[in-house]
Formats: C-alpha cells, structure tokens, sequence
C-alpha cells in the first residue's frame, strides 16, 4: 500500500479535525512530544537524556501560548476521535529572517499516528492560512522521514546549518527548510 493509499484509508477510518489547540490539551501536546522525540531522537541523543523527557515540563508555559490573544505564536493540534494526538506550534522567527517570514517552533505527531497524514495536515493547514508568507523551520540533521515531509509539502533546504544545544543540552546539527510562495498566489 502506497503513503498517499494508506494515507487515504486511514482518513476513511477515523475522524480527524485540525483546529486550534484549548489549555486542556496542554498535557496531551506534553505528552506527545515527549512520545515523538523517545521515538523520533534515539538514534540522535543519549537514551537517558530521551527517558527522563517530562510530559509534564513547560506546561504552565504551554498553556500561556494556547491562550495568548495575540495573533501568534499559533498552537494547533490534530484531533483524532475527540484526542489531540498532533500539533505545531507556528510563530514569529527566533533568528534574524526576512520581515514577513513566520517559523514552525514545533511539529510532532503521537509515534502511534506516524505515517497517517497528520503531520502533512498540520503542516499543509498552516501553508492555506499563510499562502503568501514564507515558512521557515530547523529540521534536526539526519531526521529523513521529517525532511521527506516537509519536502513533500513544499519545502526546500536552504543549505543553512546551525549547531545548538539550547533544547537538549546536547549539540545537535539543524538544517534550515523554507517553503517561499510565489508571489501574487492567492
């Protein structure tokens, strides 16, 4: 069975909403990541670092985001039988950018949800509201389905590396992804 057929199956089989994240789902996003990076990072970083991963970290943090009234950052989660089981996190660059660029902060997707189009419809939601903006986004170097899948949404490498710490503590290599519109698309 092909992505695109899987992908199509799975749509027929359970009901799937995009929408904007409520402070409830604070501990599902919590434990989402968590899930995603255990799954996603182990061949990147240290297994003890991946166990001691804390679904509950950062919520009180999290939950200001979801309820900022500003227009960004922008939480959204995708909802699977009334369960958050996806989300991203879309804001302003942390790094100098062109003006009108936003950044993908975040995008994982519960491990038991991989491979269902999830991840696609959380990224594609985001280029239909913002058609005319460019996106970019640090996409962890070696992470092959990820970059699989924002190539696959329009994304392409700018050749930009950066080497951080500040999340894990561990020096991680990034490369940049930008998804540029034409101009005038509507």
């Amino acid at each position: 069975m092909t992505y695109a057929s899987w992908s199509e199956a799975f749509d027929t089989c359970v009901e799937v909403l995009i929408r904007r994240a409520h402070a409830v789902d604070a501990e599902r996003i919590g434990e989402t990541r968590v899930r995603a990076w255990q799954a996603a990072y182990s061949a990147f970083l240290p297994s003890e670092f991946l166990l001691k991963l804390d679904p509950n970290a950062n919520l009180d943090r999290l939950r200001q985001l979801i309820e900022n009234e500003n227009p960004l950052p922008i939480v959204t989660v995708a909802e699977v039988d009334g369960i958050a089981r996806g989300f991203s996190i879309l804001g302003a660059p942390r790094l100098p950018a062109s003006s009108a660029a936003l950044e993908l902060w975040a995008l994982n997707v519960h491990p038991d949800y991989w491979r269902t189009g999830l991840a696609t419809r959380l990224v594609m939601q985001i280029t239909q509201i913002h058609p005319t903006t460019d996106i970019e986004l640090w996409c962890l170097q070696g992470n092959l389905p990820a970059e699989a899948l924002y190539q696959r949404c329009g994304f392409h490498k700018t050749g930009e590396e950066r080497t951080t710490q500040h999340l894990t503590g561990q020096p991680l290599t990034e490369c940049k992804f930008v998804r540029m519109p034409e101009r005038g698309a509507s």
